[in-house]
């Protein structure tokens, strides 16, 4: 069974991505705060300079190389692997509409948060963004 060996491995590095992202965002949040002056304003290093909430991205990519490996498993783990994604991916929308509620309130004033905000995602920028700005500065691509 190639394939299962193959997923296996793919889920465990996707596993270890997944949890060095989520370390290295709490890290870097971390520093950031501990310096005089920034404990109110918003992160903006690191992971934290390319997506919205870098940790919840860490997670999912975690839980996605999770489902990976116990897809060449015994039923028992294809189920629990399935469920796991469905559960975390259901609980991080509901936390990550929570978390941007709470990050709109704090940082809601600062005009390039809201910028940064409008233009990215969990997962960096947004890609629609990103060819609607292109298309309106240079549209036809001459420059």
């Amino acid at each position: 069974r190639g394939w299962a060996a193959t997923a296996a491995r793919t889920g465990i590095f996707l596993q270890a991505v997944g949890m060095a992202a989520e370390v290295a965002a709490d890290a870097q949040m971390c520093a950031f705060k501990s310096v005089p002056g920034n404990r109110t304003r918003r992160c903006d290093r690191g992971l934290w300079a390319v997506s919205t909430q870098p940790n919840y991205a860490g997670e999912v990519i975690f839980w996605v190389g999770n489902f990976l490996g116990g897809l060449g498993g015994l039923d028992f783990l294809r189920t629990v692997s399935v469920i796991g994604l469905a559960g975390i991916l259901a609980v991080l929308r509901f936390a990550a509409g929570s978390k941007a509620a709470r990050q709109a309130d704090r940082y809601g004033d600062d005009a390039e948060a809201v910028e940064f905000w409008r233009t990215h995602g969990m997962f960096g920028p947004n890609i629609s963004h990103i060819f609607r700005r292109r298309k309106m500065e240079d549209p036809y691509g001459w420059e």
